[in-house]
This record gives structure tokens, C-alpha cells and sequence, in this order.
């Protein structure tokens, strides 16, 4: 018997487990596989995300893992429509495998039991919630669903994702032993195709360039033509060779929310976090930062609930509506005027309404540069 079930031991779980575990309660984790595992996913984190992370005592078990990036572009197809450098590191990129392993085996330090390669079976409400994994029956008072856009919390407690709040994206990484002139390691790089977007995010690994790069849509029958073009463009503009040289040897798929928390976040036993709820931004599908957000607030929600101080678990949407909805609204808003009318009406509206440059400058980089000046400035079209 636990007071709280964790299932999904990837970061947000294990944010989780660690702000439960210092308050010493009983919490398990159950995660599936065995770290280190990697994640399909860009491997980036905004500067206030980390800052996030430094604020709740967050930051130590993951310092070393990050790379600066001081600036970032957007293009539509070969088209550089918009880039902006920075004083100081507006975001970061960061290898999954060991962010993700480094918060579990701190959850595991501050006092969480962790159970991995279990894979959860069944989740059951009696008078205290059942988890039945392949190997064992475990009992709490409440269940967190941290297991990711297929989570079973979410499909057995909430319900399916809709066809329409679901994107899908493609995913390969490189090495690069000399990467040439047109690939800087601390640039971000976006980028408008068909029916969705693309990215490059660079890290620097010893005498190595990690890319990762990837394309997101929501037409899933599109997916790896996409993909397939966008690598070719990649490939022309910047003068080297990927294909047939991707890390492991292979490409990654993965679903993505694209509504944001829209399908419900609590029951009377649980709660959703990170990509099982949902908290991903529209427009840019950044998820640690607002899984992060998600796993303080589900902590302090279940604190509360636990010491009887408050009598439901509906306090955690009120505290994540209240800090992230408008953001996500925004965004929303944002991505209708942008994404999927296509590369080339897309440059003919932007060359119509340029304000929109720096609407989208802003918001992929308005939680990084609250105080950040601008140090050199170039827009193109």
C-alpha cells in the first residue's frame, strides 16, 4: 500500500515522485522500460523552464546536461523569413536518455520506491485505487497518469483521445563529425512545410554535432513523405549528408496533443500530468516546461488532499488553468494563422502582415526573454 501511485517514470513522473517524496509520502513510480531509454521527442527546454527547475530544487541532478542555444530562426521551406540572436541562452537542448534517467534515480534518492520494467495492465476504483501490473496488485489513495500521450490512466479513466486533438510527428538524429558552416550548435531552427512544421536542434557533444531533427503534422497518412522532403531540404541548404546515417540507425515516430489539456486532468482518485493531460503548447508541441508545471501543481494538489486540507483534487485544474490556459489559448490562436494553409500562402501573408514575425518570434521565445536583450536583430522575406 502506497499513498500515491506514479505510473510513467519519465521526467514529469519523476518530478512528481521527488516533491511527493520530500514531504515523506509514500509513493511508488512503476515505469515500463528500463532506463536510460530514449524518448522521440526535439530534446529542448526553455530558459524559464529551466529556471522552473532551479526554483523547485530541480536543477542539480540535471545541471550538466544542458546546451546553450542564443538564437533562433524560422523559415518557410528554404526561406529564412525571420532570425534573432540573443545575449544570453534563450533556450537549451538536452540528451533525453540520461535528463530522463538523472530525475528518476533522484526520485529514487529522495526516498520514492520505483518498480521498472512493469507495465501496467489495468487500473481498477475501489475504496482505495488498484494498479495491476503483469507481476503485482498495488493499492493507494491516489494514481498519477504520467505515461505519456497513450497513457492508460487517461484511456481508462478519462477517455480516448479525439481524432482531431492528436498530432503526429517524425523524429531521426545525427552525428556529425564536422558539420559545415551552415549548421551553427547554438541555433534553433524552425521551419513551415506542408501541413505542419519542421526543426534542427543542435548540441554540441564533444567533437560532435548532435542534430535532432523532425517534422510534426496532423495528417498522419502524410507523415513520412513529409519528412522524407523536409531531410532533402535540410540536406540542399545546408550542404550535407543524413539519410542512411541516423543515430541507432533509425527514425522515430510519435503522437502528440495538440489541444492542450482538453480531455479532463482529475477524478476524485486521480490526476493526468505532462503529456497524459495534455500539456503541451500548441504551437510550438514544447512539453517539459508545462509537464514540469503540471508535476508541481499535482504535487501540491495531492499534499493538500492528503493532509485533509482540502477535500478534492479539483484544485490542480484550478491551478493549472489559472497559469496556463491563456497561454494555450494564445497559441492556438496563433497556429490557426499560421500552420496549414501552406509554405507558399503562408510567405504571401507574412510579406502582407509582418507584425506576424515577430508574433511568432515572441511567442516561441516570450518565456525566455522576459529580461533577455536582444543583440543583433535580421528579418528576411
Amino acid at each position: 500500500m502506497s499513498d500515491v501511485i506514479i505510473i510513467g517514470g519519465g521526467p514529469i513522473g519523476s518530478i512528481v515522485g521527488v516533491l511527493l517524496a520530500r514531504k515523506g509520502i509514500d509513493v511508488l513510480i512503476i515505469e515500463k522500460q528500463k532506463h536510460p531509454r530514449w524518448k522521440p521527442c526535439g530534446e529542448g527546454l526553455s530558459r524559464e523552464g529551466v529556471e522552473i527547475l532551479k526554483k523547485n530544487n530541480l536543477y542539480s541532478p540535471v545541471k550538466n546536461l544542458f546546451k546553450n542555444i542564443n538564437s533562433i530562426s524560422f523559415s518557410i521551406l528554404d526561406t529564412c523569413i525571420a532570425f534573432r540572436e540573443y545575449d544570453t541562452p534563450i533556450a537549451y537542448t538536452l540528451d533525453r536518455a540520461k535528463f530522463d534517467q538523472a530525475l528518476f534515480l533522484y526520485a529514487k534518492e529522495m526516498g520514492a520506491k520505483v518498480r521498472e520494467i512493469e507495465r501496467v495492465k489495468n487500473i481498477i476504483i475501489l475504496e482505495k485505487v488498484q494498479v495491476k501490473t503483469q507481476h503485482n496488485i498495488y493499492k493507494s489513495d491516489v494514481v498519477v497518469g504520467a505515461d505519456g500521450v497513450n497513457s492508460i490512466v487517461g484511456k481508462k479513466l478519462y477517455r480516448n483521445w479525439a481524432s482531431n486533438e492528436i498530432g503526429f510527428t517524425r523524429v531521426a538524429r545525427y552525428r556529425l563529425g564536422n558539420p559545415p558552416q551552415t549548421i551553427k550548435s547554438d541555433t534553433m531552427e524552425y521551419y513551415f512545410i506542408e501541413d505542419g512544421y519542421g526543426w534542427i536542434f543542435p548540441r554540441r557533444e564533444k567533437k560532435y554535432l548532435v542534430l535532432n531533427i523532425g517534422v510534426a503534422t496532423i495528417d498522419s497518412y502524410k507523415i513520412q513523405r513529409l519528412f522524407d522532403q523536409f531531410i532533402g531540404t535540410v540536406e540542399s541548404t545546408k550542404g550535407i549528408k543524413l539519410r542512411g546515417h541516423e543515430i541507432d540507425g533509425k527514425l522515430w515516430g510519435h503522437l502528440l496533443p495538440k489541444e492542450g489539456p482538453c480531455r479532463g486532468t482529475y477524478t476524485n482518485s486521480t490526476l493526468l500530468v505532462g503529456d497524459a493531460g495534455g500539456f503541451v503548447n500548441p504551437l510550438t508541441g514544447g512539453g517539459l516546461k508545462y509537464g514540469t508545471l503540471s508535476a508541481i501543481y499535482a504535487a501540491e494538489t495531492i499534499i493538500k488532499f492528503l493532509n485533509n486540507e482540502i477535500e478534492s483534487l479539483e484544485t490542480y485544474k484550478d491551478k493549472w488553468q489559472k497559469s496556463i490556459k491563456s497561454i494555450f489559448d494564445k497559441s492556438l490562436e496563433l497556429r490557426k494563422k499560421l500552420y496549414f494553409i501552406g509554405p507558399s500562402e503562408l510567405l504571401k501573408k507574412i510579406q502582407r502582415y509582418p507584425r506576424l514575425k515577430e508574433q511568432l518570434l515572441q511567442s516561441f521565445t516570450r518565456e525566455t526573454i522576459c529580461e533577455n536583450r536582444s543583440k543583433t536583430q535580421s528579418m528576411v522575406v
